[in-house]
């Protein structure tokens, strides 16, 4: 089922996961309300969808690391897309910074680029990290292919992910492709390793 671009919010985006019969959705560029991961989360325990795509729908990194501890117990599920979300708080506020002023946007998309990201501020969520280390337990048994475009991946996250690969490795658990084309935090712009 593709309702991509139809002003869906978290709640008619859950009742579609919970329908009898739906495999596929994709749900990318519905720009869902705070709050949406422990909706979307909730569904998706009950929910017998294979392949989940929410890229560009607004999900913050709470919300996310919600929505990914309930994806990771998800035996089913083959594909998650969560490209163009700021999976970080960090994330979050490049973008803000970047919209609220676009001369000074463009600014710090190059500095980002050529300098390292920002130290945490106290409680930042870092959804990214829940999910690697997530892979690394082994979780997300049936996952095929992670969709992690433009989602603010930085050299740390990398580092997350290749020992995320050496732990699944070892557990001999599913191999998992991760595309990750696009990131403006990441020093460059390449696929990531299977894993």
């Amino acid at each position: 089922v593709d309702v991509g671009d139809n002003l869906l919010t978290a709640a008619g985006v859950a009742a579609l996961l919970e329908s009898p019969g739906v495999a596929t959705l994709d749900c990318r560029r519905n720009a869902l309300e705070p709050g949406a991961g422990a909706v979307l989360a909730r569904a998706l325990a009950r929910s017998g969808v294979e392949k989940l795509g929410l890229a560009g729908c607004g999900l913050g990194a709470a919300d996310a690391a919600v929505l990914i501890a309930a994806a990771a117990k998800r035996p089913l599920l083959e594909v998650l897309d969560l490209s163009g979300n700021p999976l970080t708080d960090a994330e979050a506020r490049r973008r803000a910074a970047k919209k609220a002023n676009k001369v000074l946007g463009k600014l710090a998309k190059v500095a980002s680029k050529i300098t390292p990201p920002a130290p945490a501020q106290g409680d930042d969520r870092d959804a990214l990290a829940d999910l690697f280390a997530a892979l690394g337990k082994g979780k997300f048994a049936g996952l095929a292919w992670l969709g992690l475009e433009d989602v603010g991946l930085t050299p740390r996250h990398r580092g997350l992910l290749a020992a995320s690969v050496k732990a699944r490795r070892k557990r001999n658990a599913s191999s998992v492709v991760v595309e990750s084309i696009g990131n403006d935090a990441a020093k460059d712009k390449r696929k990531e390793p299977v894993i």
